[in-house]
């Protein structure tokens, strides 16, 4: 992942006091949810 993206997702967790791991997993859940995979 591009040092880029992860200071946005790093940011993120910090401003929703969440772990990093769980804004990543919830970002692909959509990500295959909006393609139909399951």
């Amino acid at each position: 992942m591009p040092q880029a993206l992860k200071d946005r997702v790093h940011a993120l967790a910090e401003r929703e006091q969440r772990d990093e791991s769980d804004i990543v997993r919830e970002a692909v859940a959509a990500y295959l949810e909006l393609r139909h995979v399951s």
